[in-house]
């Protein structure tokens, strides 16, 4: 699975900020606590997603041809 385009920001904002921690001693705190809430985030979506089944029904076989183009039937559902 890959992270969501808000994750990898929160994460370049995170890594961009963390250039003030060697002049303000308590700025690795709040990183660390930005780090955990971004974690958390990421693990309640993973959570969702993996409760989304996706499902799919199509003929049981396909006759196609070489060089021609073809339209395939099929449905596609999540719950």
């Amino acid at each position: 699975m890959r992270p969501g385009p808000l994750a990898v920001r929160a994460l370049g904002m995170l890594f961009a900020l963390s250039f003030l921690a060697p002049f303000v001693p308590h700025a690795s705190w709040a990183l660390v606590a930005g780090l955990a809430a971004i974690a958390g985030a990421v693990l309640v979506e993973r959570r969702a997603l993996g409760r989304v089944r996706v499902s799919h029904e199509e003929a049981a076989s396909f006759v196609l041809s070489l060089d021609e183009e073809e339209t395939i039937a099929f449905r596609l559902a999540t719950d």
